[in-house]
């Protein structure tokens, strides 16, 4: 039996001033197939977060509605311009994904006016 691998990397991003930024989860258009195994998570933010409340607003990446955690609920102070965040410690702790998913976003408490954030995933696919 042959088995083929190959590292992929996705990325995509999320304007909130153009995609708007209320409470709830968003698609990313970011689809992972299944049997990959998730190598690592990282994102970066292009435009300061702006929060349109009291500032709790928080923003995580999971692996489709409920789905687990590519990077955990951070609050909106920790995206500031420039700012890199790794995800979950996928180093330490690969993690093969028996359906595909759709990376979401999540944005809790309150609401963001504007921000921009571009993320990556890497993942290693398997043809078997």
């Amino acid at each position: 039996m042959k088995i083929v691998s190959s590292r992929k990397t996705l990325s995509g991003d999320y304007d909130f001033l153009v995609s708007g930024g209320v409470v709830g989860t968003f698609a990313t258009g970011v689809f992972v197939p299944a049997n990959a195994v998730i190598n690592r998570f990282s994102c970066k933010t292009i435009k300061t977060f702006t929060s349109g409340g009291g500032g709790a607003s928080t923003v995580a990446f999971n692996q489709g509605i409920g789905g687990a955690n590519l990077l955990v609920a951070l609050g909106f102070g920790a995206f500031t311009i420039g700012t890199a965040l790794q995800g979950v410690d996928f180093d330490a702790n690969p993690q093969e994904v028996a359906a595909p998913f759709e990376v979401v976003m999540t944005l809790g408490a309150d609401i963001l006016t504007a921000g921009r954030i571009i993320f990556e995933i890497e993942f290693t696919e398997y043809a078997i």
